[in-house]
């Protein structure tokens, strides 16, 4: 995967115990880029219903307000993609998911409403890449 990020990053390593997670995080701006890939120890063979359960993890542990969601197709690969409100309607969020394999990849931007650069944002997920 690759993904260009608009400002200095950090990466932190998370081993779990039935997959490795890698998470990458940029705040520029006062907005928040964040990218995550996790390897699974084994395929995953229901890729478009993971990434379903992946999304409704996300949000029933932030809590947002769903705005809109629907397919994220990277390749071949469908996945999801989402806009949330955060914080009271205070901050907005952007999220995607999609599996490939055995491994789970998640973009985030996320900032306060009246700070939220969609052109910095639409940037970072367009620069999304999956590895040959």
């Amino acid at each position: 995967m690759s993904v260009v990020f608009p400002g200095a990053y950090e990466t932190e390593r998370l081993p779990g115990e039935n997959n490795v997670t890698v998470k990458t995080t940029c705040t520029v701006n006062d907005q928040t880029y964040f990218a995550s890939y996790s390897i699974h120890q084994f395929e995953i063979t229901e890729q478009e219903e993971m990434a379903v359960v992946s999304y409704e993890s996300f949000m029933s542990s932030i809590g947002g307000n769903e705005v809109s969601k629907s397919e994220w197709a990277v390749k071949k690969n469908k996945g999801i993609k989402a806009v949330i409100d955060m914080n009271e309607d205070y901050s907005k969020l952007e999220y995607r998911v999609v599996l490939v394999g055995n491994l789970q990849y998640q973009l985030v931007v996320l900032a306060a409403k009246n700070q939220y650069d969609e052109k910095s944002a639409a940037a970072f997920f367009d620069s999304f890449k999956l590895s040959k």
